[in-house]
């Protein structure tokens, strides 16, 4: 009895991890096995979004997801297919590119002038 209680707790540890926390400085939740970019908690103001978490490709960025986090730069990888109001603004940004791959973004991502590139 002992022991279906202990992978009990195993396996709800495991979901808990994967489902919705903190990852490399990221939150980000899951749906349909795709990922969003809720939010950062990183001390970096240089950032990476990953292209994938656990195998499952981060394809947002959500609203407001680095607001205020003092960012100097940003890299985007081509798994992102989106990006939300305010993703970016409050920051330091001065220039982004933004791949290809993102077909939708308002046009409040970004707070001041932003020069966006598109490789």
């Amino acid at each position: 009895m002992k022991r279906g209680i202990f992978v009990a707790v195993l396996f709800v540890g495991f979901v808990f991890s994967v489902f919705g926390q903190n990852v490399s400085d990221f939150n980000y939740v899951v749906q349909d096995k795709k990922i969003t970019i809720t939010g950062y908690n990183g001390s970096s103001t240089t950032v990476t979004i990953p292209a994938s978490i656990y195998g499952w490709p981060v394809v947002a960025i959500g609203d407001n997801a680095f607001k205020y986090k003092k960012l100097t730069s940003v890299t985007i990888p081509n798994s992102v297919t989106s990006i939300g109001g305010g993703a970016f603004s409050s920051n330091q940004l001065t220039s982004v590119t933004i791949p290809n791959s993102v077909a939708i973004f308002s046009n409040t991502v970004f707070d001041k002038s932003v020069e966006i590139k598109r490789p």
